[in-house]
C-alpha cells in the first residue's frame, strides 16, 4: 500500500513509501513513518485490536530512570501521543486503535478501535474533543473523552499532523492539496482553501499557520487566503511555547518569532522530529546522528547534551513531569524522569 509522503520532511526515511507491515511480521530498522494517506483496505469496523495488557516496567533510558509501556507486539506501530482529559492517547497506526493511558502509572484506560485500515496517526485537541487523523484512509476522527465513542468525518486524505482551531479541526489534503476545516458544532467540512503546495496546519496563538517545503505561510482573515510570510522550514511537528514557533526539521531546530515570522535562533540539529518542554530545557527527538535525545537549556540555547534513544523515537510530550515518548519500532510509550 503505497504511502504519501508530507511536505519537506525528510528525518532519515521517516516518510517513504509503503504503509503497513503484514500482521505476523517484524517491521525492519529502516520501516517508513506514514503522514500520508492511501485508499482504505476495509469498511468493516476493527472489533478487537489484539492490543495485550501491557506490564509497565523500570529501566534506564537515555540516561533517566524510565518507565516503558509495550504497545501490542510487533504491529502496534505507535506513532503520535498526546496529554488530554487526564490521559495520555497513544495512536497506533498499525494496530488500527488508540490507546489511553494513565499517566500516573502507565496503566490502559481504554483501547478504542478505528476501522480496519485507518491507520490513525496525528493528534490534535479541541471543542472538548480528541481529534486523530485517519493516516491511511480518509479524513478526521473525532472521541468523546466522556464515553471513548469515536466518529469519522471527511472524505480527502490527510497528511501530517491537523490543528485546531477557531472552533474547527483542520487537515493538511496533501493530494489536492487543500487545508479543509470540520466544524465541531456540525461535524461536516466548513471550509477549502486551496494552497500552493502541501502545508502542515498549526494553531499559532489562536490564528491558523501552516508550513510547507517553501516556508511558513499564516491564513490572511479577509481573503481567506494562505499567506506565504517566511523561507523556514519544513518540518513534521512545530511546537508554540509563548511568542515562539518552535520547527524541528530535516536540517535542524528552527525557531521563529510569531510576531513577525523571522527566525530568532537555529541549531544544526540535523534529523530533528519533535520537541517538548519540561524543567528549563526543550528535549528534542532526532534521528540525524542516530535516534537521539537533546536537551537544550532554554535561556542559553546551548546543547546541555544527548543521548542514544530507542530505533524510531517519534513524539515527545510532557505529562505528569516526565518526559512521554512514542517508539514506532520498539512499539513501546516511554517515560522518562529528567
Amino acid at each position: 500500500m503505497a504511502g504519501r509522503v508530507a511536505a519537506g520532511v525528510l528525518v532519515i526515511g521517516l516518510l517513504a513509501a509503503g504503509c503497513s507491515t503484514p500482521t505476523g511480521s517484524t517491521a525492519p530498522a529502516s520501516a517508513s513513518l506514514d503522514s500520508g494517506a492511501s485508499s482504505p483496505t476495509a469498511s468493516e469496523p476493527n472489533p478487537s485490536p489484539t492490543i495485550a495488557a501491557p506490564t509497565p516496567y523500570p529501566t534506564q533510558v537515555a540516561g533517566h530512570e524510565a518507565t516503558v509501556i509495550p504497545l501490542g507486539g510487533v504491529d502496534a506501530a505507535p506513532i503520535d501521543a498526546i496529554a488530554a482529559n487526564g490521559s495520555i492517547w497513544v495512536a497506533l497506526h498499525r494496530g488500527d486503535a488508540i490507546v489511553r493511558i494513565d499517566p500516573a502509572d502507565g496503566t490502559v484506560q481504554a483501547t478504542i478501535p478505528v476501522t480496519a485500515g485507518t491507520g490513525p496517526g496525528w493528534f490534535t485537541v479541541g471543542a472538548g474533543s480528541i481529534w486523530v487523523t485517519n493516516q491511511n484512509s480518509v479524513g478526521i476522527s473525532r472521541i468523546d473523552p466522556a464515553t471513548n465513542e469515536i466518529v469519522s468525518l471527511g472524505g480527502d486524505s490527510p497528511c501530517g499532523p491537523p490543528a485546531f482551531v477557531d472552533g474547527s479541526a483542520w487537515i493538511n489534503a496533501c493530494d489536492a492539496p487543500a487545508l479543509i476545516s470540520y466544524d465541531a458544532a456540525t461535524e461536516a467540512e466548513a471550509e477549502r482553501i486551496d494552497v500552493p503546495e502541501a502545508i502542515t496546519p498549526i494553531a499559532v496563538n489562536g490564528e491558523l499557520w501552516g508550513f510547507g517545503e517553501s516556508g511558513i505561510y499564516r491564513l490572511d482573515p479577509t481573503s481567506r487566503k494562505m499567506k506565504r510570510i517566511g523561507d523556514c522550514c519544513a518540518g513534521l511537528a512545530g511546537t508554540v511555547r509563548g511568542n515562539e514557533l518552535w520547527l524541528p526539521a530535516d536540517d535542524g531546530l528552527h525557531v521563529l518569532d510569531v510576531r513577525s515570522g523571522k527566525v530568532k535562533w537555529e541549531l544544526p540539529l540535523h534529523g530533528a522530529v519533535t520537541v517538548a518542554f519540561a524543567h528549563g530545557a526543550a528535549w528534542v527527538v532526532a534521528h540525524g546522528n542516530g535516534p537521539s535525545l537533546t536537551q537544550v537549556d532554554l535561556a542559553t540555547h546551548k546543547v546541555v547534551g544527548t543521548e542514544p534513544l530507542g530505533l524510531q523515537p517519534i513524539r515527545i510530550l510532557v505529562a505528569g513531569g516526565r518526559l512521554w515518548v512514542t517508539d514506532m519500532l520498539l512499539n513501546e510509550l516511554t517515560a522518562l524522569t529528567p
